[in-house]
């Protein structure tokens, strides 16, 4: 594994707590304040182990990085633990390695204990993959 040069990162970015040890393995995760009530924004460089063998970032790592950026937003929100019920995901544009990419989430809907969430990753300014997703929220940790 090679590190992430801190220049490679954009402005504002600062590391994102890693949310276990998969994330954690797979990362590392960048996130970014939200502008006035919006929610953070969350970003990722793709290094060589992230790719396929064409050179693109593999689409398992492009569903790791959307459930992993939905997730985040709704711990940060609700303080409370969660899991993915079902991901949807869309796949627009490959992704090429050492090319930032940035995640966005937006509120869907929440319902009994569950909530909806949709995310678009984007490279550079092309969106490349879009999600949906469905979390069950588990509560506080004890």
């Amino acid at each position: 594994m090679t590190p992430v040069s801190r220049q490679h990162i954009p402005d504002g970015f600062v590391p994102a707590p890693a949310r276990g040890p998969f994330s954690g393995a797979n990362g590392p995760f960048w996130r970014q304040e939200g502008e006035r009530g919006t929610h953070p924004r969350f970003g990722f460089m793709p290094e060589e182990r992230h790719c396929n063998g064409l050179g693109f970032v593999h689409g398992g790592m492009i569903a790791t990085a959307l459930d992993h950026a939905m997730a985040q937003c709704l711990f940060e929100r609700h303080g409370g633990r969660l899991v993915t019920l079902s991901l949807n995901i869309a796949f627009e544009r490959p992704v090429p390695k050492g090319r930032w990419i940035t995640l966005e989430t937006a509120d869907a809907a929440e319902a009994e204990g569950e909530v909806r969430l949709a995310a678009t990753l984007y490279s550079r300014t092309l969106a490349c993959a879009r999600a949906t997703g469905t979390y069950r929220l588990l509560g506080r940790p004890a």
